[in-house]
């Protein structure tokens, strides 16, 4: 029986599709899959394992895949005695593994690990692989006309991933622009399956300075199971991401300074007063830049206790500083300088306590201003607690005693510019109480009385 052989591509992890019978050593589907890349010094690994699908109808003779960087070692796959690997085809540079055994890589099988070292940095190059068939009946003439042929001139143009020299002028921005252009190639090539993700990776590489711990979390990210990320974009994008990050040139992060602001009143704007960063950077020298800060200047905060306050700082210098960040939280309270405390017929000090007889309604109320001490604020929410304090003989009755209906629950309402509520005593014992008015900005309104029977 005489086999012969052609070639033609195979891409990383696509299947190349069963071609016609009229190109004999291309009917196969074969999956050539990265497993893993990786780095040690100035060394790169790539890790390969081919799959003969089981709808091909040759068996795999040969995977050669172009090296622009010269591999200085070449795994044999076990058994040995099945393979044969290359460092050279003609005159080309390549990695070269060949199957000697007609039991190897039969449809529906696979390799073992297929692996190359090489000096440099992962990169798309043009892979070929040949399929074995049963020549027909041929001359002699024939025959040694078919094996003069080029191999790779017959071929299915798919890409891999391989090992090409480090650029001899590397800097921060041309490695980063190579990381770029070889994203946008593993788009374009399907390795990274979802738009919106090339977009955000490329949009990491193109900020001032590259975002390129973001790009390697996001990369890493979309490289789960079932994810848009494939291994052939994963490892080629990921070794070289982590690559220039370990040359990066040593850009400092600012050490940003960030007073916690004191509480404001509900209704003062937010101003330097509060939004007042600064940064520093090596020598603790000041930095020139901006300040983005989130809310803004001019916002008037809701009324509540720890208000978060954030800023991102880009300096001036980007090319030795990153940008940075910090937070701070801020109370937005009611202003105490007008209302804020309960009104008749509750007394306050310097007033003598409220006495009120058991059984009756008393009326507890308050008022809400904003910062001005004049504009009334109607949209506060405030509930009522009331707890014992003691049960002493109480003081005569110095109040009126109310029969209004007691409001039910805690809650108080806003009616007649005050917010009010009716608390019945009916239920209650002899003794001394301290009501509490709990309010939405996290402040409170305290104030005892006391109850006295007939």
């Amino acid at each position: 029986m005489r086999i012969a052989s052609l070639t033609f591509m195979a891409g990383v992890t696509l299947c190349t599709p069963l071609l016609s019978q009229g190109q004999p050593g291309t009917n196969l589907s074969v999956d050539v899959a990265v497993v893993s890349v990786a780095r040690s010094s100035d060394t790169t690994r790539v890790d390969y394992i081919v799959s003969n699908s089981a709808s091909s109808q040759e068996q795999l003779a040969s995977l050669t895949i172009d090296a622009p960087s010269e591999p200085f070692a070449i795994t044999i796959p076990s058994p040995p005695e099945s393979w044969l690997t290359a460092s050279r085809y003609g005159e080309r540079t390549v990695v070269r593994w060949a199957v000697i055994d007609e039991s190897t890589l039969r449809p529906g099988t696979q390799s073992p690990v297929l692996s190359f070292k090489a000096v440099g940095l992962s990169t798309i190059v043009d892979a070929y692989i040949k399929g074995s068939y049963e020549l027909p009946p041929m001359s002699e003439d024939e025959i040694d006309s078919l094996s003069s042929r080029d191999p790779l001139s017959v071929r299915v143009k798919q890409r891999v991933v391989g090992v090409e020299p480090i650029p001899v002028a590397t800097t921060l921005t041309s490695l980063t622009d190579r990381l770029d252009n070889l994203t946008r190639q593993a788009c374009t090539l399907g390795w990274i399956a979802q738009g919106s993700l090339c977009t955000t990776l490329r949009g990491h590489l193109s900020a001032q300075p590259a975002r390129l711990t973001s790009f390697r979390d996001d990369l890493t990210a979309g490289h789960t199971t079932g994810g848009p990320v494939t291994n052939n974009a994963y490892w080629l994008l990921k070794v070289n991401a982590e690559y220039i990050l370990s040359v990066d040139p040593g850009q400092t992060t600012p050490v940003l300074t960030w007073p916690p602001p004191a509480p404001i009143a509900f209704g003062t704007a937010l101003s330097a007063t509060q939004l007042n960063a600064s940064a520093t950077g090596v020598g603790s020298g000041a930095l020139g830049g901006n300040f983005s800060y989130t809310p803004a200047a001019g916002t008037v905060l809701q009324p509540g206790a720890t208000r978060p306050l954030s800023v991102v700082f880009t300096p001036t210098d980007r090319t030795a500083y990153t940008t940075a960040g910090a937070s701070v939280t801020i109370d937005a309270r009611y202003t105490t300088t007008a209302g804020h405390r309960f009104l008749q017929p509750i007394n306050t000090p310097p007033q003598n306590r409220s006495v009120f007889q058991l059984g009756s309604t008393v009326p507890v109320k308050f008022q809400l201003f904003r910062a001005d001490g004049v504009t009334p604020v109607t949209t506060a929410v405030a509930n009522i607690q009331v707890n014992k304090v003691s049960n002493g003989a109480p003081d005569p009755v110095n109040e009126t005693v109310y029969s209004t209906v007691p409001d039910q629950g805690t809650r108080f309402r806003y009616a007649g510019n005050q917010y009010v509520f009716n608390l019945g005593t009916r239920t209650l014992a002899i003794g001394t109480y301290r009501l509490t008015a709990l309010l939405d900005d996290g402040s409170t309104i305290v104030q005892d009385i006391e109850l006295r029977g007939n």
